[in-house]
């Protein structure tokens, strides 16, 4: 339902399009689980526990 604008690369061009936030959510969780193992000194696992805990606390605050 709800859009983002994201900056998509094509070749040397740059390209704003509007895409479904849950699209780009998705994206950015294949993101982080592909490049775990590609880059050992970023911390993956404490973006995704962020984030999840971001939606936990939404939860309960908005009661």
């Amino acid at each position: 339902k709800n859009k983002i604008k994201a900056i998509v690369p094509f070749f040397y061009f740059y390209r704003i399009v509007s895409i479904p936030a849950l699209f780009y959510i998705g994206i950015w969780f294949l993101y982080q689980f592909l490049y775990m193992s590609v880059d050992p000194f970023v911390a993956y696992w404490g973006h995704i526990g962020g984030f999840l805990t971001g939606l936990f606390l939404i939860k309960i605050f908005s009661k």
